[in-house]
């Protein structure tokens, strides 16, 4: 749990929503990155399972997370904010997972905003994740546990980085370990889009997405992915059919290069153009055309929503 210049109340709320989990083998790692008022272990109580480590200096959240990586002990290791709440299942579910799954090595869940609106990841199934991480990030970070042995093999936190650190983790770990998403809300996520930075962060992960699109698929039409990725919104039905005239070529070429996953990117590009579709004022009234439900027909979202968005009028 890496903190810096906290909220006293919500830090304690974060720190208690995890020593009150059902499992309770487990350590606290809190990390004082050079807090102007250092934490003192007093606002833990004596529950011996906190380590508290001190930054002397501000050294950012990247510098941070490597600090306490390296000081864990334990097999499996999961993110905690400290504004976040763990419900109290959470870990004992993610462990519950892994050892019915032992091919995962990460592993995320649903969750939801401090006002209660849900966050389920679209993307469950490993090659999907994968794929997805050139377009967005497809895991709800609050949530990841991971298995110790990433740290061991070397991977860690670019310190150079201080926006989107998580994501460039993420997409460099994605290409040598297995992803996965797990049903069921595990963390109440305190999410504040106004917060500083928020712009530059967004900024560079698309830097990210380009590098993960260059690397996993060449330099094919850079441009359409740039605009696949962008936050969906209102469109001029030119633009939207733009748009899905170039999800074709890309599967086209996709699928002609031998590449592997073929299906699984269809997948993901029908799901990235279903969620455009869905920005549309006129949305009802597309899903009843084939051109665009063949979009949502093939994507990721469960059959239930694609029910109910194709009964709209």
């Amino acid at each position: 749990m890496p903190v810096f210049e906290p909220d006293p109340a919500a830090l304690r709320a974060a720190v208690d929503s995890i020593l009150r989990q059902s499992h309770r083998l487990l350590e606290l790692i809190v990390i004082d990155d050079g807090c102007s008022d250092p934490l003192r272990g007093t606002l833990f109580s004596a529950d011996k399972r906190v380590k508290l480590i001190r930054h002397e200096h501000n050294l950012g959240r990247s510098a941070a997370r490597n600090t306490g990586l390296a000081a864990a002990e334990g097999k499996f290791i999961a993110w905690a904010d400290d504004d976040d709440i763990s419900l109290p299942g959470r870990l004992s579910a993610q462990l519950h997972h892994f050892r019915k799954h032992p091919e995962i090595d990460f592993l995320g869940t649903d969750m939801v905003f401090g006002d209660g609106r849900p966050v389920s990841p679209v993307f469950r199934e490993p090659n999907q994740i994968r794929l997805a991480f050139m377009f967005r990030n497809p895991v709800n970070s609050p949530t990841i546990m991971f298995r110790r042995r990433v740290f061991d093999e070397g991977l860690r936190f670019d310190t150079s980085l201080q926006r989107a650190e998580d994501y460039d983790f993420y997409t460099r770990a994605s290409e040598s370990y297995i992803f996965a998403s797990m049903r069921g809300v595990t963390v109440k996520y305190n999410y504040n889009p106004n917060a500083a930075g928020r712009e530059e962060e967004a900024r560079f992960a698309n830097d990210l997405r380009m590098q993960l699109w260059d690397k996993f698929c060449g330099t094919k039409d850079d441009f359409a992915h740039l605009e696949l990725a962008a936050i969906p919104v209102a469109l001029p039905p030119g633009k939207l059919n733009d748009l899905a005239t170039r999800v074709e070529t890309l599967h086209a070429w996709y699928q002609n290069s031998g590449k592997p996953f073929a299906d699984d990117f269809y997948t993901v590009l029908c799901t990235v153009m279903a969620h455009h579709i869905a920005a549309q004022p006129d949305a009802p009234q597309l899903w009843r055309q084939w051109r665009w439900m063949k979009y949502l027909w093939n994507c990721a979202w469960p059959l239930r929503v694609k029910a109910y968005l194709i009964r709209q009028r």
